[in-house]
C-alpha cells in the first residue's frame, strides 16, 4: 500500500495501483466502523477525471455531450444570515413545510421540487448562515420559486 495517499483529510489512492482489494476492503471496514461509533450513516466517495473518462469512452467533445440537454436558469449561493445555534432548526422546520406540500429531497437540507426547477434550502457548514438555491427552466419561473420558497422561509424563521 502506498503511504502517501493518505492526506490530512482524506485518502486518494487508485485501487489496482496503491492499493490491492484486500487494502481497499480494510479501508472501508475501518472508515465505516470509526462512522458507525461516531453516530455517521453517510460517506462521500468521489474520483478526479470524470470528465476526461467520460469523453474518452464516448469520443465526444464537452459541446456535443451537452448540446441535447435544455436551457436552465439558475442563481448563484445565496447566503443568509442565520445564527448557528438556529440555522439547523430552520432548516427542520423548511423540510416538514414543504414536505406537506410538494416533493422533496431530504439529504443535507431540502431541496422542493417542481416540474419546471427546483430549491434549495440548507444549512451552511461554515458560516452562521443558510444556504439557498434555485434553478428553473425560464427566468420567470425562476423568479416565482425562489419567491415562493424565500416567503415561506421568512414566515418559518418568526416561528
Amino acid at each position: 500500500m502506498n503511504p502517501e495517499m493518505f492526506r490530512e483529510y482524506d485518502i486518494r489512492g487508485i485501487a489496482g495501483k496503491d492499493m490491492n482489494d484486500d487494502d481497499v476492503m480494510l479501508i472501508g471496514k475501518g472508515v465505516g466502523t470509526f462512522l458507525r461509533e461516531h453516530g455517521r450513516s453517510r460517506l462521500t466517495v468521489g474520483r478526479d477525471c470524470r470528465l476526461l473518462e467520460i469523453l474518452t469512452d464516448t469520443g465526444k467533445t464537452i459541446s456535443q455531450l451537452l448540446s441535447g440537454l435544455p436551457e436552465t436558469y439558475s442563481t448563484p449561493e445565496i447566503r443568509v444570515d442565520c445564527p448557528d445555534d438556529k440555522k439547523f432548526l430552520v432548516v427542520e422546520k423548511a423540510t416538514e413545510f414543504f414536505r406537506e406540500r410538494f416533493p422533496i429531497i431530504d439529504i443535507d437540507g431540502v431541496r422542493i421540487l417542481f416540474d419546471d426547477g427546483w430549491g434549495l434550502i440548507r444549512a451552511s457548514n461554515t458560516q452562521p448562515a443558510l444556504v439557498l438555491r434555485f434553478e428553473a427552466m425560464s427566468e420567470p419561473r425562476l423568479s416565482e420559486i425562489r419567491h415562493l420558497v424565500e416567503s415561506a422561509l421568512e414566515d418559518i424563521e418568526k416561528t
